[in-house]
């Protein structure tokens, strides 16, 4: 299925198969999705899917990662509760402890998606596997 998706800045039309996905305006260059607007990380984001454990206010919470960047990761939380726009989180991701705060959050029937700016820069993407 092909998608229709309005630039959020030149407000002209393009095309794509994916509404989450974030790729380029061909008319004005910045980059976007229809689900999330306007990507805020300005470096390549991986799509990949894997677990991971955090710590918010001493409890402990899964979720996976949705995508990932140098800089960030956009997670699906299943639980119900909503997670404050910039509180700190403590992160475990495969061998790295991460902090991170939040940035957005988009709630969904039974989860949550949001999104986190990591604090910490020894972050690694080429060290992670699937």
């Amino acid at each position: 299925m092909i998608l229709r998706l309005t630039c959020p800045e030149c407000n002209k039309d393009s095309f794509s198969s994916s509404v989450e996905a974030f790729k380029p305006c061909p008319y004005c260059g910045i980059v976007f999705s229809g689900k999330f607007g306007t990507d805020r990380r300005k470096e390549k984001r991986i799509e990949r899917e894997d677990g991971i454990f955090f710590i918010y206010k001493g409890k402990n919470l899964e979720a996976k990662t949705l995508n990932i960047s140098k800089n960030g990761f956009t997670i699906k939380i299943n639980q119900s509760e909503m997670l404050p726009i910039g509180d700190i989180v403590e992160i475990k991701y495969g061998n790295d402890d991460l902090r991170a705060r939040i940035m957005w959050v988009m709630r969904k029937d039974n989860f949550a998606l949001t999104g986190l700016k990591l604090l910490d820069n020894t972050f690694k993407i080429q060290n992670q596997t699937n």
